[in-house]
This record gives C-alpha cells, sequence and structure tokens, in this order.
C-alpha cells in the first residue's frame, strides 16, 4: 500500500535540492578565479637569470708570489724584489741622491763564453766609486760591460785569444750586439776617436774599424794603461768630439783620417750599432791571428801593466761566490749624448 509523504516533508526536500544545486553552481563558476589567481602569482614569481648569479658570487681573492732573486746586499744601497732595483739609501758613500735607482737586476742578461748569465746594472757614480776603489786596493783596472743590458737583448760575449805574433797569449773581450745598441764610456777621462778612411795593416785597402782609446795613470808607478774599443764601420759615433790632428801614416806619409779628442765621463755615449757588419780585426788575419776568428761587432782591448790584455776577468763584479754578477753600464739619461749636445 502506497504511502503519500506529507507536504511539509515534500516542501523541505525540494528546498535542499535546490540549496545544494545552488552551492555546486557557485562553487563551479568560482573554481576559474581560483586558477587565476594561482597563475597571477606564479606570473608574479621573479627569476634571477643564471648570469646575474655568477656576478652576484664572490671571486676568491689571488696574490700573486714576489719571484726573488739573489740580489747581494750592498752598502748603502736598498732592493727592492718586487720592482728588481736597488735604491740609494740617506748618506750612501756613493754621492747618490736618496730614494732614487741605483741599479737594476736583470735575469738571463748577457751571454759569457756561451753561458747565460744574470747581470746587473748600475748607474756611473756607484761604478766609478767601485773601479777607483780597486784601483787603490790591487793596483789593476776593471770595467762594466759597455751596454745597457736592462734594454738590450741578446748581447753576446766572448773571450778571444791572441794566437800569434808579439801579443800572443793575450786575450781580448769580442762582443755580439743587436743593431741599435748604444755602447758607452767605460772609463772617465780624455778620449781619443780615429776615424781612419782605410786600414793601414789591409792588403786590400778595405775600410778600417771605428777606433777609440783612453789613456790613464794608475797608482804611484805612475803606470800607463788604457781602454781601446774597435766598432764595426758600420756604425754612429754619439761622442760629440773635436779634431786635433790628421793621421799620417808614417811609411808613405799618406793622410788616413782624423784624430779627435774629448772630455768624456764613465757612462757618456761613444756610438751605436747600425748594421750587423763584422769588424775587420777580428775577421781577417792580417793584423791579429785569434783563436776563434768571427763576426763581431764590438773588440774591446784592455792594455794593462806588461801590455797584458784582459778578458771577461777584467769585469767588474759584484756580491762573493756564487752571489757574484757582472756589472753593466745604467745610463742617467735616455737619449744619446749626440742628442743632448743638439
Amino acid at each position: 500500500m502506497k504511502k503519500n509523504l506529507p507536504i511539509k516533508f515534500k516542501i523541505s526536500l525540494f528546498s535542499l535540492l535546490v540549496i545544494i544545486f545552488t552551492i555546486s553552481f557557485i562553487s563551479c563558476k568560482e573554481a576559474p578565479a581560483v586558477v587565476e589567481q594561482q597563475q597571477e602569482e606564479e606570473k608574479g614569481e621573479v627569476t634571477i637569470p643564471s648570469k646575474t648569479k655568477e656576478t652576484q658570487e664572490t671571486t676568491p681573492e689571488t696574490t700573486t708570489e714576489v719571484e726573488k732573486v739573489d740580489a747581494p746586499e750592498i752598502e748603502g744601497l736598498k732592493f727592492d724584489q718586487k720592482t728588481k732595483t736597488y735604491i740609494a739609501e740617506e748618506n750612501n758613500p756613493y754621492g747618490l741622491e736618496a730614494g732614487v735607482e741605483a741599479g737594476v737586476y736583470v735575469n738571463d742578461a748577457v751571454e759569457i763564453n756561451g753561458k747565460i748569465e744574470d747581470s746587473i746594472g748600475f748607474k756611473a757614480k756607484f761604478i766609478e766609486y767601485i773601479q777607483n776603489k780597486i784601483i787603490q786596493e790591487t793596483g789593476e783596472y776593471y770595467f762594466p760591460i759597455l751596454t745597457n743590458l736592462k734594454e738590450t737583448e741578446g748581447a753576446k760575449m766572448t773571450d778571444l785569444t791572441i794566437t800569434e805574433g808579439a801579443d800572443k797569449g793575450l786575450k781580448v773581450i769580442a762582443m755580439n750586439l743587436p743593431v741599435g745598441t748604444v755602447f758607452h764610456v767605460p772609463y772617465s777621462g780624455e778620449w781619443t776617436f780615429y776615424y781612419i778612411e782605410k786600414s793601414w795593416y789591409s792588403t786590400n785597402n778595405q775600410a778600417a774599424d771605428f777606433w777609440f782609446n783612453v789613456w790613464f795613470d794608475i797608482g804611484e808607478m805612475n803606470f800607463m794603461g788604457g781602454v781601446m774599443v774597435y766598432s764595426s764601420r758600420d756604425g754612429e759615433v754619439l761622442a760629440n768630439m773635436e779634431k786635433i790632428d790628421d793621421i799620417i801614416y808614417g811609411e808613405t806619409g799618406e793622410d788616413l783620417g782624423d784624430e779627435k779628442r774629448a772630455e768624456m765621463k764613465l757612462g757618456d755615449s761613444l756610438g751605436k750599432i747600425l748594421m750587423q757588419t763584422p769588424l775587420n780585426c777580428t775577421k781577417n788575419k792580417e793584423y791579429h791571428v785569434f783563436d776563434k776568428p768571427g763576426d763581431y761587432q764590438l773588440c774591446i782591448y784592455l792594455i794593462g801593466r806588461d801590455r797584458t790584455i784582459g778578458g771577461v776577468d777584467r769585469l767588474i763584479e759584484i756580491g762573493e761566490g756564487v752571489n757574484k754578477h757582472k756589472v753593466f753600464i745604467l745610463p742617467d739619461f735616455q737619449e744619446t749624448a749626440h742628442e743632448q749636445n743638439n
């Protein structure tokens, strides 16, 4: 038997269905807004580019270690390992102004008899002080390397021994130098320059090498010594010298060229290598015969006691034992003497 529901219950049931339907409809309508809000929030998120992130990372500081050299300690000078220079101190015995650069250490500066060596360049005042001290203590003359090895790369020095004639057994120093190298005065005094049109000892009447020399007294013995520097004819004379005489060949009376003189100080510029033309005096056998004749641009003869001629053993050295280095001239100026006089 079928029972009829009360009217009140029917109405209540209908109302409940309406409410459920309404809530479902509103929920469906509001859902997209929530999604949109989530999308907006995602869009608002800031992403830092990788490049910017890298720049924000702190780079660790790296300190470069100074490569130290075994520079000898020298009275009145302080050595700076960073710049490899010697700086003059107050009341130094060399007459150098305090705080100025007095010298510089150069690695692999020169090749001497086939061995690459470090060398130290010093200003003229320092070298002259050392030179005079050696003369006072030993009565012997020593001299510096004539070129600025701080600016000259590839310089070579070779001992040559004379094998025949009156000067047999004596040594001289021959040098190979790059084009453009300036060579300097190794001893203060009155220098003489011989500009000879042709060689008096050559049977080929070839042009003679440039010839510079200085003579000096040493000690109470009134010993006369000197330095002769032969330079290739293809060079430039930088010294400002005055002509004092003609050079006359004694046997024939022929005028060979000019003799010039000038009072010059250690470190002044003598000449400049312009070409790789070799010297006549070390290449041919018409004047001296050497054990290692060859193509050299410069040759240094040291005339000593009893006409002894020294090789690289007469170069000034600083330091002791294994910490001993040959000394080269560090000019007080950058321009040449020729440019100064002009």
